[in-house]
This record gives C-alpha cells, structure tokens and sequence, in this order.
C-alpha cells in the first residue's frame, strides 16, 4: 500500500494522470466493523479499475482541538498496517491544523476529492463531517457530486448489540477494560505495538522469561491488570502465548 503522508506537499497523481480512486473519508480509529464495511465499499470498485483510497487525517480532529491528553485506538503505523491487510491501495493523510480545519468544504471537495484524488466513488458515513466547522458532510458531497465527476455513496453503521459501532464505543470498552466488547466491535483483538527494551532479566532467572515493551505516548491502553495475549515479533510468522501485565512491577521492587 502506497503512503502520501502529506498531500499539501506531494501530489497523489500528476494533473494529466488518468487514474481514477474510490475514496472512503474518515479518520478510522481503531479501522473497526463500521470502518471496514465503508471500506468494502471501495475495495469492490476495484474491478471496475479504480484504485481504492483512503483520506484520513493526522491528527485526529478531536485530538487537536483537546487538551492533548486524547489516546487513540491506533496508530498511524497500526492503522497503515491494518488498511494494507484488507486491500487497500492507497491511504492519503491530511495533516489536521487551523488552515484544514477552516477550509470551505466545496473547496475541500473540489481541490482534495477532485482535483488531487481524481475521485470517480466516494464512501462516507451519515456522521461525516469535514471542512470549516465540519459544516461539510455527506448532503454536500451528494450535491457536489455530478459537477465533481464522483458518485457519492451513503454506508449505514454496523451495530453491537444495539449500539452503533464507532470509536467512541471502541475506546469506552477498551478504558473499562471490556476487551472482548472491543474485539468484538473492531473484528479483531485489540493491538499494542511497541518497541521491545531490555529490563533487569529477573524473570529468565525463574524460567519464566519476560520481554517489556514501550508503546506509542499516543496509545490508549486497558486498565492496569493482567492480560491474556497472543504476541507477534517482526519477521517471525509464529504466534507466541502469553500473559501481559499493564501497569507497574507488583512483585519486583527496584533496589
């Protein structure tokens, strides 16, 4: 899958290019059963010859008009590696800041979905919004979209047990420590990756070897407690059991 990871400053295609993308708009936290049904949508226009992109933003709207404090569901390298998973051909990061919170949306329209994505499908929820105090959403986009050469698209929310699925609810099961709640909403377990570090190497001493790793400051983690996980190293296909503690060493003290 192919990364523009700034698309004010490098071109998605050349202006003559004859490419033509089914784009799905969102910011696809967690990339969780709503998002994936909205995916689905334009991962099948690929037979009829588009690419299948993603517009998403970074960061997340949310996290920067918040107090910096906000934790997501996934990474932008978690996020990259989950979209390549289902098919996706091209994800197009917007950087979220005052200048792109305050663009018109037919300008957005117009200059993103048209002019640099050469859009022919767009895909968006009922709740999308998007431009100058999100006053863009998917009544604009339908409106627009003969004059912008694209079809527009409407996707209904999956539910969980009567409940629309969305980050919100993601990320209320994950901070209750509701992990098979979460699973069960994103259609895969919740993702930690981190960078593993050396420790003091107590555990080897009692043939229970440990590993610590350092997740992204970005990340929401559950609750402290202990965790039953499956563990995955880079360029090692197994899949290794294990058990993962959150939180603090209860059993070792530091001398």
């Amino acid at each position: 899958m192919k990364i523009i990871s700034d698309i004010t400053k490098e071109p998605v295609f050349p202006a003559w290019s004859g490419e033509r993308t089914a784009v799905a708009i969102g910011k696809f936290d967690g990339v969780h059963l709503g998002h994936q049904r909205l995916l689905q949508e334009i991962i099948a226009k690929k037979r009829e010859g588009m690419l299948a992109c993603v517009l998403t933003f970074d960061p997340l709207p949310e996290v920067f008009f918040g107090d910096g404090a906000e934790r997501v569901l996934t990474t932008l390298e978690e996020k990259h590696s989950l979209l390549g998973e289902l098919g996706i051909d091209l994800m197009v990061i917007l950087p979220f800041d005052a200048q792109t919170a305050s663009t018109p949306p037919e300008d957005f329209v117009r200059d993103i979905l048209q002019g640099c994505l050469h859009a022919a499908f767009v895909a968006a929820g009922d709740d999308l919004s998007f431009g100058d105090h999100g006053k863009g959403n998917f009544a604009l986009l339908r409106r627009m979209a003969p004059e912008c050469g694209f079809t527009a698209f409407q996707v209904e929310k999956a539910q969980y047990n009567g409940q629309a699925i969305s980050s919100t609810l993601v990320r209320s099961f994950v901070e209750r420590g509701q992990m098979e709640d979460a699973a069960a909403c994103l259609g895969h377990p919740y993702a930690v990756h981190g960078t593993v570090v050396h420790g003091r190497a107590l555990g080897r001493t009692i043939d229970i070897p440990t590993i610590n790793i350092i997740p992204s400051a970005e990340k929401l983690l559950p609750p402290f407690g202990v965790y039953y996980t499956d563990v995955l190293f880079d360029g090692d296909e197994a899949i290794h059991h294990g058990m993962t503690n959150i939180g603090v060493k209860p059993t070792v003290q530091e001398s």
